[in-house]
């Protein structure tokens, strides 16, 4: 995966809150764009004793159309895409709605077969 390029983007926080449960924190971002790790880290954390300190988050990959979330994007992504066709998004199928409208359908399989062929980066 060498051959690949690292992608670099700015996103912006569209929401944060406490939750779902008092021990998690929920970040919403929006301008996420595929192929790159991303990671939010929370600075001056209070917790419930209130020690204040920094939460560095882990990383995740974000690589559009990996419906397998096996680091690359190809025709068996596709295929799983195109199974799912009309059916209502579910907790086992929501990877599947790659445009996150609520719906799978020729628009979730054409973006994963156009990303067909992309990857993630090597990790940093």
């Amino acid at each position: 995966m060498d051959d690949i390029s690292r992608r670099t983007s700015t996103c912006s926080v569209t929401s944060s809150a406490i939750g779902p449960n008092p021990n998690q924190y929920t970040v919403n971002l929006s301008g996420v764009t595929g192929q790159q790790y991303i990671s939010v880290n929370l600075l001056n954390a209070k917790d419930n004793t209130g020690a204040i300190g920094n939460i560095i988050g882990p990383q995740m990959g974000v690589l559009i159309g990996d419906i397998n979330a096996n680091g690359l994007v190809n025709s068996t992504d596709a295929s799983l895409v195109q199974v799912q066709s009309g059916q209502v998004v579910t907790g086992s199928n929501f990877r599947t709605d790659v445009n996150t409208t609520g719906l799978i359908n020729s628009t979730d399989a054409s973006i994963t077969r156009s990303d067909s062929g992309t990857g993630l980066p090597t990790s940093p």
